[in-house]
């Protein structure tokens, strides 16, 4: 302000519009860059990397093992094997397990963003000595304690981040989970009608 470079005191208008500027510009301010995909070398292009013109680029996506894909067989006795191979797998279990915890700690991060109160009550009970004699009596006491820490460089926002993408790879880690035991039950199941039909074949052969 004008009046600063004049030598005059600073008013106390100025005064607050120079601490919320600077309170909305550390506020800003996170802990740490963004993630930035890395580039290619230069001169190297993705296309220089195919093997022939017969190879496909892959195409990665979510595992979704909620998808009934064995179901396509029509067969419900393979049905059946899968619902209680995912009921009883271990493994599934404790990436089951993982997600949840990795969820809560989630909320946990999350929970920095807002203020904190605990409060606290006790109730004793002793004797004192008054001018009287002794005398039994109740004793009371009560606290209450309230806190709560501004994010100004970015830590709670980065733990939050942080962990939410301990969430979502725990996730993709229970789908995976998941995806396998589905995957061996039916490959067995498949294994063993195929083994089955040979073993008919054979019997009407030898007949």
């Amino acid at each position: 302000p004008s009046a600063w470079r004049s030598g005059a005191p600073p008013r106390v208008a100025d005064m607050r519009i120079l601490c919320l500027a600077l309170a909305a510009s550390l506020t800003a301010c996170a802990v740490g860059p963004d993630y930035q995909r890395p580039s290619l070398p230069e001169g190297v292009s993705a296309p220089a990397f195919k093997e022939g013109d017969d190879w496909k680029a892959a195409a990665p996506a979510s595992v979704d093992a909620g998808q009934p894909w064995w179901t396509a067989f029509g067969d419900s006795r393979l049905n059946d094997l899968v619902a209680e191979a995912n009921r009883a797998s271990q493994d599934v279990r404790v990436a089951e397990a993982q997600y949840r915890e990795a969820q809560a700690l989630v909320q946990s991060a999350r929970s920095a963003l807002f203020p904190t109160l605990d409060a606290n009550a006790s109730v004793s009970r002793g004797q004192s000595q008054t001018v009287l004699g002794p005398k039994l009596g109740n004793s009371h006491a009560w606290s209450l304690q309230a806190g709560w820490e501004a994010d100004l460089w970015g830590r709670v926002r980065r733990g939050i981040e942080g962990a939410s993408d301990n969430a979502q790879a725990s996730e993709a880690d229970l789908a995976a989970a998941r995806l396998a035991v589905q995957a061996e039950v039916v490959s067995d199941y498949i294994l063993l009608r195929v083994a089955d039909t040979q073993q008919q074949l054979y019997a009407r052969t030898v007949e």
